[in-house]
């Protein structure tokens, strides 16, 4: 918000002090002019003093009129900060307006929650790991499911949660006003926690444990400081309270079980491949066996062979040797 201050009338200032001084100088000239005892000397010396002094007057004058602009320029500067600085505090009052409007929409705050829900989950685990905006098979529709492996299975996760209570809570008056907020509030939480607890809890389908996210840790210190009855509650229910900083390290541990069931069953994975590959092995071995009887037979069929052949041989050359002997006994 800039306030622009004008300078005119620093200047008719300045003029109409100087036009005083000049009638000043010109009345004591006359006067002096006017005293015939006088000599011109000290006319001249007085006139003088009198132009001296209208002169100092005139630098002071305009020195202070230097430092009352500077003055306000400055000001001028200041005013446009606090402008600039008045926006923007109606800016934040906007937003707090914004937040404030959703807050007490049961709708927009349920969608508010969510999304911060989202966010951190999203954050915390792989893609894998959950899933948003599931319908069950009683047909009812759960803002977040956290799939871990057997025998825990699937978690739901609620972000709805009665605000409006919590506010008549903190807006009440005088001690019986207030004792009957709280009542009333524990009561709705409770309520809020069974329902959760008979909605998505599904024997065979999730598991026997549910969360419910409240976005404020405020709330959820308070809860826990000041309100036993609600814990309570949620340990019969098993639906339990978490804030974003809880949740984020219960889904951090839900990280590391996930972790861990992966190499479970990277291990079983190759548990059975080396349990193939044994049974690959013997198969092998048995093969390997019968290949070495058949060539251990080749081996023995071929010597027997080579027998034969040398037989066959030794009876061939017998018979060669044979007939040279009956050839050389009928020569004369």
């Amino acid at each position: 918000m800039e306030m622009p201050i004008s300078l005119s009338s620093h200047a008719i200032l300045l003029i109409s002090l100087g036009l005083i001084l000049c009638i000043i100088c010109l009345l004591g000239w006359r006067f002096l002019r006017g005293r015939p005892d006088h000599n011109l000397q000290n006319q001249t010396v007085l006139i003088q003093q009198l132009i001296a002094q209208q002169g100092a007057i005139m630098q002071q004058l305009q020195n202070q009129a230097m430092q009352q602009n500077d003055t306000l320029g400055n000001l001028n500067t200041r005013l446009v900060h606090i402008g600039e600085a008045q926006k923007r505090l109606e800016s934040l009052g906007q937003d707090v307006n914004s937040l404030q409007d959703i807050l007490s929409n049961k709708q927009a705050r349920g969608k508010f929650g969510e999304i911060q829900l989202m966010d951190i989950v999203k954050k915390a685990l792989p893609a894998n790991a959950f899933r948003t905006q599931v319908t069950l098979s009683n047909r009812l529709r759960v803002d977040c499911l956290l799939d871990l492996p057997h025998p825990t299975g699937a978690i739901a996760v609620d972000s709805k949660f009665p605000l409006e209570y919590w506010q008549q809570l903190h807006q009440a008056q005088g001690e019986a006003e207030k004792k009957k907020a709280r009542t009333l509030f524990i009561s709705m939480m409770q309520k809020h926690l069974k329902s959760i607890a008979e909605k998505y809890m599904i024997p065979g389908e999730t598991a026997d444990i549910a969360i419910l996210f409240l976005p404020s840790e405020a709330i959820y210190a308070e809860i826990h400081a000041e309100m036993p009855e609600i814990i309570a509650t949620c340990q019969a229910v098993k639906v339990y309270i978490t804030a974003p900083s809880t949740l984020m390290a219960t889904l951090n541990t839900m990280r590391a079980i996930l972790r861990d069931a992966s190499l479970r069953e990277e291990t079983h994975i190759i548990l059975q491949e080396v349990t193939q590959l044994t049974k690959d092995i013997a198969l092998l071995d048995r093969r390997v066996g019968s290949l070495k009887k058949h060539y251990d037979n080749a081996v023995e069929d071929m010597r027997n062979i080579q027998i034969s052949n040398n037989k066959i041989v030794g009876r061939a050359e017998k018979m060669v040797n044979f007939d040279a002997i009956k050839d050389s006994s009928n020569k004369p």
